[in-house]
């Protein structure tokens, strides 16, 4: 009896035990999963946007030419092993954020001081300015293909109107650079990025569809394997420059506090840039095999002048135009910066002076009313006539106000106004002169950037892969393997300095390459569909 009463107590003990652990693992695990699906499930949303947008731009509107001359092998391999770079580079950067605790500025700062958060400045604003270049380009050479197509290729309107073409774009960049905060920007960024998908959507309808007509006219393109040798420079700095994501997401990656989402938005950057390589590969070699040998620097350029294919162009450009100025904005940020100090060095005299009277004055306005009421039974007719205009003399009857009014309190009170709507306009010049200097340096950008893009508009392939060489690699992959090993040199192992040299060795070579392939190599020559109008994929 005692025994079986003994293992009864025992077993219900046991399942009591037994019911509170998985009712608390349970517990554990709705907790889990409800972070999961509020916390996490939104910044992986949120992230994997932000790196595939940030890596799918206008590059890959370039690679299909690169495929063309190099290869679609040997192309492969060299887009595959920029993307390995640069994976790589991000990670290194996510590592350095973990330890420094802070963004891009904050590690090459903690790493090289002064000298290495100048040398990143520099990258970011030589980079922003070289990209807008490229954007201002784009857009008038697909606005000038737009025209020509609309009065038939005729001669006169062939590269029509550069200059105004490109000047005109400033109507645009100025008012958008010009706002304060990127957040009142977020219309402008969700019309391009809409406008970018639609786009991208029907560029591929269209190279899908001439793919699918060449085929079934048994003129399908070949293209080789392994092209020529001698090109491969002219598409390496196109491969670096298709990847460049790491310092917006390494931006973002910072701003996230929690450790536990960090390691898992880097499980997401790495699900979202593998996404990026799948689909620019499936693009470039679409649009390459469709219009073979006769790819044009841009794909768009080749589109031919029907209502779907005009309306990617428009859409393309569109997006493209108003991205610019959503590009460009970090220099904005590192404007401020520099225009804060200045700004307080020129401050007026009188502002400071204002700004120390304040206090004096709002502690005189908060005396008690005690000592009010005794000035003012000393005072009263003296204070009244004070309360009234200049050079007015007013009867008893004929005043505003009846002869018990308490005026010092009614002069308290205006006088109170007064300095708060003067404090109030302070504070708003306060607010508007912080955005003054940054917002005319920015203007003075874009005026360059414009003026930049009208001396290079007849050189796009070039310059893409002369900026990808030059901006893109020590951006992306140089600078972050150097300040990684200088923060980490006394406690990495040989696996990690491989990669760091790796990196550097990697990131040197193909500067130095490209610039000379880019500077032997430069030609001027813009040709459009207009001027390859008998071409067999035309017809």
């Amino acid at each position: 009896m005692s025994d079986t009463s003994s293992k009864q107590v025992t077993l219900n003990d046991i399942n009591q035990v037994v019911e509170i652990s998985i009712g608390k693992n349970k517990q554990k695990n709705e907790k889990i999963l409800g972070n999961f699906s509020k916390n996490e499930l939104t910044h992986m949303g949120i992230g994997f946007i932000t790196v595939f947008k940030a890596a799918i731009g206008t590059g890959i509107l370039f690679s299909p030419k690169g495929v063309v001359n190099t290869g679609y092998l040997l192309s492969a391999l060299i887009m595959f092993y920029y993307w390995v770079l640069n994976v790589l580079s991000t990670f290194l950067l996510m590592q350095c954020a973990d330890r420094v605790n802070g963004n891009y500025s904050s590690i090459a700062m903690h790493a090289m001081g002064k000298f290495g958060k100048f040398l990143l400045e520099f990258s970011l604003i030589s980079t922003a300015i070289s990209f807008g270049s490229i954007y201002v380009t784009f857009i008038t050479n697909n606005i000038q293909d737009i025209i020509a197509g609309i009065h038939n290729c005729s001669p006169e309107y062939l590269n029509y109107g550069s200059a105004l073409i490109t000047f005109l774009q400033l109507i645009i960049y100025i008012p958008l650079v010009s706002a304060r905060k990127i957040q009142s920007l977020a219309p402008v960024i969700l019309f391009s990025n809409l406008a970018l998908i639609t786009a991208i959507t029907l560029v591929l309808v269209q190279s899908f569809h001439t793919l699918i007509r060449s085929h079934s006219k048994s003129s399908f393109y070949n293209i080789p394997a392994i092209s020529d040798v001698s090109n491969i420079p002219g598409f390496v700095g196109t491969a670096a420059y298709l990847w460049v994501c790491a310092p917006v997401t390494l931006s973002y990656y910072s701003s996230i506090n929690n450790q536990r989402e960090k390691r898992f938005f880097t499980w997401i950057y790495l699900l979202a840039i593998f996404v990026v390589f799948i689909f620019a590969l499936t693009f470039t070699y679409l649009c390459a095999f469709a219009y073979g040998e006769s790819t044009l620097s841009a794909i768009t350029l080749n589109l031919p002048f029907t209502p779907v294919a005009m309306g990617g162009k428009i859409l393309y450009s569109a997006s493209v135009l108003l991205s610019l100025p959503l590009m460009v904005y970090p220099m904005k940020e590192i404007f401020s910066k520099y225009s804060f100090g200045l700004s307080q060095k020129i401050l007026p005299k009188s502002e400071i002076e204002f700004k120390e009277e304040n206090p004096t004055k709002q502690e005189s306005l908060n005396k008690s009313n005690s000592t009010i009421s005794m000035e003012n039974a000393s005072l009263n007719e003296h204070i009244i006539v004070s309360c009234e205009k200049p050079g007015t003399d007013f009867l008893e009857e004929d005043r505003p106000f009846p002869p018990n009014f308490d005026c010092t309190n009614n002069c308290n009170l205006k006088e109170t106004k007064h300095i708060k709507l003067k404090k109030l306009k302070t504070e708003i010049f306060e607010v508007q002169k912080e955005n003054i200097l940054p917002s005319f340096w920015m203007m003075i950008s874009c005026i360059f950037i414009t003026f930049l893009g009208y001396i290079l508009h007849d050189s796009l392939s070039n310059l893409i892969n002369l900026i990808g060489g030059l901006f893109c690699v020590p951006l992306n992959i140089l600078l972050p393997a150097l300040f990684h090993f200088i923060i980490f040199r006394k406690e990495i192992g040989i696996k990690l300095i491989i990669i760091d040299f790796l990196l550097i060795i990697s990131g040197i070579f193909t500067s130095i390459l490209v610039i000379w392939y880019s500077i032997l190599n430069w030609s001027t020559e813009n040709p459009t569909i207009c001027t390859m109008k008998n071409s067999e994929w035309f017809k």
